[in-house]
């Protein structure tokens, strides 16, 4: 080999540990780039209705003998429901004279945009969720004529979605923060019982008559990292369980017409079973995303355990209070939070 070889390649080795430097640090520069914002919770404000709309049990049943044309027979079952569902004596009621229901929570988004220093004009994506309400215009094309909201802002409407409606909510603009740089998203979250009262006799129809009530809820996300400092939560993950493929959970609430023609919300006998299961289902995901590793083996080693009948032991309840300091679970009935408890272990205290 000559000296005139030997010299080049060794000329040539800077160059191209240069070029390999340049590349890799290309690389690294593109990951963070191409990283999804994170999503920070900057505010949120809770709509209270005003005290002459506050209603106890007895107050609601006196009212559903007006309202409704229930025999005495169903008043009494709705009493018991009543007794039962873990319900206070101080929830809120609409009202005769209560405005539209979409107004619920327009003082109150105002009031937490203001509070916040975020200027209207620089929310670019509103979305507006209900379990049960159905109005036109749409809840969010409300929001936006309100707020005179530009052409180019993303508007969404959930209505009759049931109680995750607010979760899905969140999930959406969660992924549409992480695509639109530099924005706020505004959720709106209004719900009200008198669109979903049902007037007949059909025991399965008269569930849907207590869980709901007066209320609304308005958050305001955002993806700017200028807003890190002041916003009071991050969001991290948001995980939805989709269980409509199956007859048992599609057909568990389901909008009709009783045999006298009265529309309502029929409640089926496996309403329960599926929300637990549900739940269930849900807490697992989540639980794979933010247990600690040591609860993951403990997990798989119980399983793998029972799934070849190496020995019979209990399913192992992973310990979540080692990632979870607080949960809200759903809220619909105290049977439901019952079931929760027992079924993940979970107690009053967590």
């Amino acid at each position: 080999m000559s000296l005139d070889h030997n010299l080049g390649s060794f000329q040539l080795a800077p160059l191209l540990c240069l070029a390999s430097l340049i590349y890799l640090l290309s690389n690294i520069i593109f990951f963070i780039t191409k990283r999804s914002p994170k999503v920070f919770l900057l505010d949120f404000a809770c709509y209270k209705p005003p005290p002459t709309q506050m209603c106890s049990k007895e107050r609601f049943i006196e009212r559903f003998k007006i309202y409704g044309n229930s025999n005495e027979a169903s008043i009494e079952f709705m009493r018991k429901l009543l007794r039962r569902s873990g319900l206070g004596e101080k929830t809120y009621m609409p009202s005769n004279l209560l405005r539209d229901p979409p107004d619920l929570c327009r003082e109150e988004t105002m009031r937490e945009v203001e509070t916040t220093g975020v200027n209207v004009k620089e929310i670019g994506i509103v979305i507006a969720t209900t379990s049960n309400l159905n109005v036109v215009p749409s809840l969010a094309d409300m929001v936006v004529h309100r707020y005179k909201l530009g052409q180019n802002v993303l508007v969404y409407n959930f209505t009759t979605m049931g109680c995750s409606s607010g979760l899905r909510a969140v999930g959406l603009a969660q992924k549409l923060l992480q695509v639109h740089p530099n924005t706020y998203a505004l959720l709106v979250s209004p719900e009200n019982a008198k669109q979903t009262i049902y007037k007949g006799n059909e025991k399965s129809k008269l569930f849907i008559n207590f869980p709901f009530r007066v209320g609304g809820a308005a958050i305001l996300l955002s993806n700017r990292s200028s807003d890190h400092d002041k916003a009071k939560y991050e969001l991290i993950h948001s995980v939805h369980t989709q269980t409509a493929s199956s007859d048992r959970s599609y057909k568990s609430i389901f909008d009709e017409e009783d045999s006298e023609g009265i529309w309502g919300v029929t409640i089926s006998r496996d309403l329960l079973a599926v929300a637990i299961e549900v739940v269930e289902a849900n807490i697992r995901a989540l639980g794979s995303l933010v247990l600690p590793l040591s609860e993951k083996i403990r997990y798989l080693t119980n399983y793998f355990i029972r799934y070849f009948n190496i020995a019979d032991v209990k399913p192992y309840i992973p310990n979540f209070k080692k990632a979870i300091e607080h949960v809200f679970p759903h809220v619909g009935t105290k049977p439901i939070l019952d079931e929760f408890e027992k079924n993940l272990g979970f107690k009053e205290s967590f």
